[in-house]
């Protein structure tokens, strides 16, 4: 979890690379630790709407309480 608020300040790293208040920069070795997850990604079965509070997505996503969703456009 990255801890901060939405419109504090952001790190740039030179004129050309923003990389915003909530970031994970490394340049060398990482190891982070938890419960590996089989499937990382799925397609909606159905449409969804703003504000919608139930979604339908392919079977075999290993959702647990507390996991947090991105929802993102497939294509335009």
């Amino acid at each position: 979890m990255l801890y901060g608020e939405r419109n504090d300040e952001t790190l740039a790293f030179d004129a050309a690379i923003e990389a915003g208040n909530k970031v994970i920069a490394n340049i060398g070795l990482i190891k982070m630790f938890g419960k590996p997850r089989t499937n990382k990604m799925t397609r909606l079965t159905a449409n969804i709407n703003r504000k919608d509070t139930v979604i339908f997505v392919e079977p075999s996503l290993d959702l647990v309480a507390g996991d947090r969703l991105a929802i993102t456009a497939a294509s335009f």
